[in-house]
């Protein structure tokens, strides 16, 4: 079966020479996740990722990436893309980075990377109101 197709099932019970009426419904194969997702490039303050597009056809796909220490954020990407720039990030911080590929209402299983900007890491300090930078 091939990801993302709806499929049309019918059954019939047959006895002897007999044959019942078809019980039918419509079941649907999940979206297949994009492959090879990797990092490209990073600077200090973006990281480019790529990825091969998935076999069923998408109308785009979900980027979520999230610092080590702070909030997710989320982009939507075009279905024509396979890679993508995020910019204005924090310089020297891991980043968790899950892609999925979507189709109206429904969602891939997400695919993960780790990957870090580069340049000096924030680093707080007791009483929180200094930082020194630190080389990552």
């Amino acid at each position: 079966l091939k990801p993302g197709t709806e499929y049309g099932v019918g059954v019939t019970a047959v006895k002897n020479e007999r044959e019942s009426l078809p019980a039918t419904t419509n079941a649907a194969t999940d979206l297949d996740p994009p492959r090879d997702f990797k990092e490209v490039r990073s600077t200090e303050t973006s990281l480019t990722v790529s990825w091969q597009k998935p076999q069923a056809k998408v109308s785009g796909y979900r980027l979520t990436y999230m610092p080590r220490d702070g909030q997710a954020e989320e982009v939507e990407i075009p279905s024509s893309a396979t890679t993508y720039v995020l910019s204005n990030l924090i310089a020297g911080m891991n980043y968790t980075l899950t892609l999925a590929a979507e189709r109206g209402h429904k969602r891939s299983r997400p695919i993960s990377l780790s990957a870090s900007t580069g340049g000096w890491a924030p680093i707080r300090t007791y009483p929180n109101t200094c930082q020194i930078l630190q080389p990552v």
